[in-house]
């Protein structure tokens, strides 16, 4: 299957989740077996699909789904590919490719006679992953979050900082009250004092995941607002906090992390948002592109 596990990974996989599911099947309970067949005939879902998707498969919730996975030790599907990438790349933090050891991993795949076809497997792997996040409950209300929000802060620190930038970019044109919140003033004020009735807060972050970033999520959440966390698939902070996560893959053996999947959801998002505004949208744009014409600043089109 493209995109799915290698060698090495199905074998941290068997030993780590297929061989006790094995060893203790029958001592599970009728639904739990369901889920436990389902794993060991597709153990490529617990690397490609969300917790979601995997419950829609079997036919059970979200929630059964996370308490099987913490039966078997883990702390839900992100702790689970979290744990397991630990073991195949070993414990000194490889397997997050931090930037000191970015390059050692980089060469050792390279003699391993690493491919562009990996990547791009698993690349496609991880934008397949956020197109299925769209059919689920928790997408539903994100896209009335920030379709009818008052106001809407975006937030991304460091190399999550264009991803932010190109968001606001793209959500302004089709509506309102739209604000960029990159925290360089030290305080988000402007999120955290925000006294309007609907605020939604988005942060983007991925490893090497910004203290400020979770203090403001926390602070944010205290203060009642709508707070949605898109991140990396080893993000564990962001669940602690609220349940609107949205977690994607970024490794796909590039020697810095891929964030294609979180553009190509956050591309998703705008375009849900425009389809529940509705015509509300053309309106929204045409004074947009009035005020534009004001300042000149385009070339003339084609």
């Amino acid at each position: 299957m493209k995109g799915g596990l290698k060698s090495g990974q199905r074998e941290v996989l068997e030993k780590k989740v297929l061989q006790p599911l094995r060893e203790g099947y029958d001592r599970l309970t009728k639904t739990e077996k369901k889920l436990a067949g389902y794993l060991l005939s597709r153990p490529d879902c617990l690397v490609l699909e969300t917790a979601a998707t995997i419950a829609g498969n079997v036919g059970v919730s979200p929630m059964t789904v996370g308490r099987f996975l913490r039966k078997l030790g883990f702390d839900g599907l992100s702790d689970m590919r979290h744990q397991l990438k630990a073991d195949l790349y070993g414990p000194d933090g490889a397997s997050l490719w931090s930037i000191d050891r970015r390059y050692q991993a980089f060469t050792r795949r390279e003699k391993e006679h690493f491919s562009l076809q990996d990547s791009l497997d698993a690349e496609l792997a991880a934008i397949r992953q956020a197109y299925e996040m769209t059919t689920t409950p928790l997408w539903a209300r994100t896209v009335d979050s920030f379709a009818h929000a008052d106001r809407v802060f975006i937030s991304g620190l460091h190399m999550a900082r264009g991803l932010a930038l190109e968001f606001v970019s793209r959500l302004e044109y089709i509506r309102p009250g739209v604000h960029l919140a990159d925290g360089q003033n030290g305080h988000y004020a402007d999120v955290l004092l925000d006294d309007a009735a609907r605020v939604a807060f988005l942060l983007i972050d991925f490893y090497r995941y910004d203290k400020a970033t979770q203090r403001a999520a926390e602070l944010a959440k205290k203060r009642g607002h709508e707070l949605h966390i898109i991140a990396d698939d080893y993000c564990l902070w962001a669940h602690k906090i609220t349940d609107r996560v949205f977690n994607l893959p970024t490794s796909t053996g590039l020697y810095w992390h891929s964030t294609a999947a979180i553009s190509a959801l956050l591309n998703l998002l705008v375009n849900d948002v425009i389809r529940q505004l509705g015509k509300a949208v053309p309106k929204r744009i045409d004074k947009v592109l009035q005020a534009q014409k004001s300042f000149d600043q385009f070339a003339e089109d084609l």
